[in-house]
């Protein structure tokens, strides 16, 4: 399935198992990085891992050439203490989620924080009007059972209108590109906080007491927050 997937350095990849007795490859990143080679454990975790990068090539390849760049320059330091940078990577890689709307409004009530109003009284214009496509690839193996504190690390992204129309090969394929750019952008890596929490279970059929309004005022999973500046 990865036949004519490449990396940033136009490296066929491969999903091969992990080999701790091979120096080269001690380091994750790097061997995907210079090798084209993917450690891949027999786990449900490595698995989604493996459907993301096929499904996302593009943007798993920035994220990982970013997390190698990052290790070549600053070498030892960073292999033993991670930098900003690479946290926000891991941190969308890991648990990230894209939230792409036609409406600037339902972005903003997940920049601010408004569950409620966005889940409960918005949920209609969520329905047709947002769409969330997960990307971590822990986050995917949590909602194998979930639990109620499941939060991604969202990127939100505006549309123009008709998009959500489109077919969804076409959404994921643009998804794919925009991810790859955002990320590659050393701009984007400056804080954690850049990327937004987003209590994935609290979207209208995603719990089963999601359709009680009282569900809705649990402030340990909906955290208030405030409005940050983008």
């Amino acid at each position: 399935m990865a036949h004519g997937k490449r990396n940033f350095r136009n490296l066929p990849l491969r999903f091969v198992a992990p080999d701790g007795g091979n120096a080269a490859a001690r380091h994750y990143e790097l061997c995907i990085a210079t090798q084209g080679l993917i450690a891949t454990r027999q786990t449900w975790h490595d698995l989604f891992n493996a459907t993301v990068w096929l499904t996302l090539p593009r943007a798993k390849a920035a994220i990982s050439e970013m997390h190698s760049r990052l290790i070549e320059q600053r070498g030892d330091v960073e292999m033993t203490t991670r930098s900003r940078d690479r946290d926000v990577l891991t941190l969308f890689d890991e648990g990230g989620a894209v939230i792409v709307s036609e409406d600037a409004q339902l972005l903003e009530l997940v920049n601010g924080f408004g569950w409620k109003e966005l889940f409960w009284r918005q949920r209609r214009a969520v329905a047709g009007q947002m769409r969330v496509y997960l990307f971590g690839h822990s986050l995917f193996e949590k909602m194998l059972a979930p639990f109620v504190g499941i939060t991604a690390k969202a990127l939100c992204i505006e549309v123009s209108t008709g998009w959500l129309q489109q077919e969804r090969d076409a959404q994921i394929t643009e998804l794919d590109g925009r991810l790859a750019t955002h990320f590659f952008d050393q701009r984007n890596l400056a804080s954690t906080r850049m990327l937004s929490p987003f209590p994935v279970l609290g979207l209208p059929g995603w719990h089963p007491q999601a359709g009680n309004e009282s569900f809705y005022d649990d402030q340990s999973y909906f955290r208030p927050g405030h409005m940050r500046k983008r």
